[in-house]
């Protein structure tokens, strides 16, 4: 009895913990997104206050004309820029997301083999049903096997 409640607190100390780690790696997700945005918000308030000087200080059509001209390839580099930011936050994220993922398949794969194994050798040895769950388990074992040799992206 005592080992089953065992059993118990250790699985409710390991879902603890993996909801931890689920909860530090999307908040840091995030974090890194809000951190770019307020880092463009700073960009683009003194970007305009310079665009705002400038254009006070234009005096005809053509000096307009060449201000915004060299306005325009500035903002498409930072466009870009963010862009590539952004992306590479949320690949991280979810980079780091299915390694969590890929752990969780392959500890249930390890504790599904082995409560078979368990049940297998708690049945009579002459018991048909063994003989079905032993085949049972080979299959089992190798449709798992095949499943954790995928890349982290099938999932």
């Amino acid at each position: 009895m005592f080992n089953t409640q065992q059993q118990f607190a250790d699985l409710g100390q390991a879902q603890l913990e993996k909801s931890l780690r689920l909860t530090n790696i999307a908040l840091s997700g995030a974090e890194r997104l809000f951190q770019l945005q307020m880092g463009i918000a700073r960009d683009l308030l003194t970007e305009n206050a310079k665009t705002a000087k400038a254009l006070s200080g234009v005096k005809s059509v053509q000096e307009l004309v060449e201000l915004q001209k060299g306005l325009a390839q500035p903002n498409v580099e930072k466009s870009i820029a963010v862009a590539r930011t952004v992306y590479e936050a949320a690949s991280s994220t979810q980079a780091e997301l299915n390694k969590l993922v890929e752990e969780q398949v392959l500890e249930f794969n390890k504790n599904l083999v082995s409560s078979l194994d368990k049940a297998v050798a708690q049945t009579p040895a002459a018991s048909p049903a063994v003989a079905a769950m032993k085949k049972k388990r080979l299959r089992v074992q190798a449709a798992l096997t095949m499943q954790s040799i995928k890349p982290a992206n099938a999932l």
